[in-house]
C-alpha cells in the first residue's frame, strides 16, 4: 500500500510517500523502549511514539553512535505492574534530528510465533488509538 500523507514534526510540515504493511498505533503515556546494541555498553532509552506489528518509533536525546543492523528493543508498558519487559530483535531504519533530540524508527526482525503474540498483547495493552493512514487527496 502506498499512501501520500502530510506529516508535521515540531511545526515543519512535509509530504512524503509511505509504505506500510501494519497499522500504527499511538501509545499511552509512559510506554518506554530501551535500545541495546550488541558490543555497546550504552542503552538508549526513551518514550515510544507509535508502534505496529512491524516496528516502532522512539524519541531519544542521545545520538545513536552507529546505525545498528542488529539491535534489541526492550519494551516497558505504561503500567509496569501489569507487564514485564519484553525483548525483540530489531533493525535501525531511520533517524530524524529534532529540536529536542531525535526520532528513530526500528523494524522488528525475525520474531518467533511467541514474540508475535507477546507483541500483539503489548500493543493492545499500551495503545491509545490507531493512527489514521488515510490518503491525502489534492
Amino acid at each position: 500500500m502506498i499512501i501520500k500523507k502530510s506529516i508535521t514534526f515540531e511545526g515543519v510540515s512535509q509530504m512524503q510517500l509511505e509504505t506500510r504493511r501494519h497499522v500504527r498505533y499511538k501509545v499511552k503515556d509512559g510506554t518506554l523502549a530501551a535500545l541495546s546494541v550488541p558490543g555497546k555498553l550504552k542503552l538508549t532509552i526513551g518514550p515510544v511514539l507509535d508502534i505496529s506489528k512491524g516496528g516502532l518509533a522512539l524519541m531519544h536525546t542521545d545520538e545513536i553512535s552507529a546505525e545498528p543492523e542488529k539491535a534489541e528493543l526492550v519494551l516497558l508498558g505504561h503500567d509496569e505492574s501489569k507487564t514485564s519487559e519484553l525483548r525483540f530483535p530489531a533493525r535501525f531504519i531511520y533517524r530524524q534530528k529534532l529540536q529536542k533530540g531525535y526520532r528513530s524508527g526500528f523494524e522488528f526482525k525475525n520474531l518467533s510465533g511467541d514474540q508475535i503474540s507477546l507483541l500483539a498483547s503489548f500493543i493492545e495493552s499500551n495503545s491509545s488509538s490507531a493512527i489514521s493512514v488515510e490518503p491525502v487527496l489534492h
